[in-house]
């Protein structure tokens, strides 16, 4: 999906399709192997990003 413009898409993602992106400014106290724990299928995309598909978050 172009997320540029929301609007010309014909179809909604389903959860699985989706993924949130945790940006961290500092690295001190964040506990990467804990988070990767807690939320399945999450991985680490760069030093400071954590990335996890949206179906797995609790809304």
């Amino acid at each position: 999906m172009d997320t540029s413009n929301l609007f010309t898409a014909k179809t909604i993602l389903s959860l699985d399709e989706g993924f949130v992106f945790i940006h961290f400014r500092g690295l001190d106290d964040i506990d990467f192997p804990y988070l990767l724990a807690m939320l399945n299928g999450s991985l680490i995309s760069n030093i400071n990003t954590l990335v996890f598909p949206v179906g797995k978050m609790y809304i």
